[in-house]
């Protein structure tokens, strides 16, 4: 008789021990989860919402930059009055500008050129003259930028006290923009 009372026990156990354990079941795990997985749904909805608003919305007006220059004579110097220009009115000093030589690429309707600028300021001061590039009538890309305190003249002689500008900047900027070939 000992082991039938054992099976009503284990029965009698199982029945209680059973329904408490879904009960913990589903306090701990599928009901926080199912608030998340309504979370979700709820955020689904409104990222849905936001990009069908974006995909209705009018495309931006590009505006008046112009991607590439006549490949002409005065292409390098209107740049560089351009680049001297955006530089005064952020405040900086053009100290060097420098041409790469690019080759001219025969039936391409565009080729890259690149120029080094040497500018002298604060660091405010270059990054706005960064920030005047990126909104400037024709398209400039950054290649280069390189920083560094600047030093004054001469102070590579001894005795010179650190010989360094107070909070001056030299940056060294790559920039290369683009000429039309004639080929369009």
């Amino acid at each position: 008789m000992s082991s039938s009372t054992t099976t009503v026990e284990i029965q009698q156990r199982l029945a209680v021990g059973v329904p408490i354990v879904a009960l913990l079941l589903s306090l701990f795990v599928v009901y926080p989860t199912w608030g998340r997985y309504t979370d979700l749904r709820t955020r689904i909805g409104v990222q849905r919402a936001e990009r069908d608003g974006l995909r209705a919305a009018p495309r931006p007006d590009v505006g008046a930059v112009v991607p590439a220059e006549n490949d002409l004579p005065s292409e390098p110097p209107k740049f560089l009055g351009q680049v001297r220009l955006l530089a005064d009115l952020a405040g900086c000093r053009v100290k060097g500008f420098e041409l790469s030589p690019t080759p001219k690429s025969e039936g391409q309707p565009a080729r890259a050129v690149r120029a080094h600028v040497e500018i002298e300021g604060r660091y405010s001061q270059i990054r706005n003259f960064l920030v005047s590039l990126t909104s400037a009538p024709r398209l400039y890309v950054i290649t280069e930028l390189n920083m560094e305190a600047a030093k004054i003249p001469g102070s590579n002689q001894p005795g010179a006290v650190l010989g360094i500008k107070s909070n001056q900047l030299n940056a060294g900027i790559g920039i290369e923009r683009y000429v039309t070939t004639g080929a369009l």
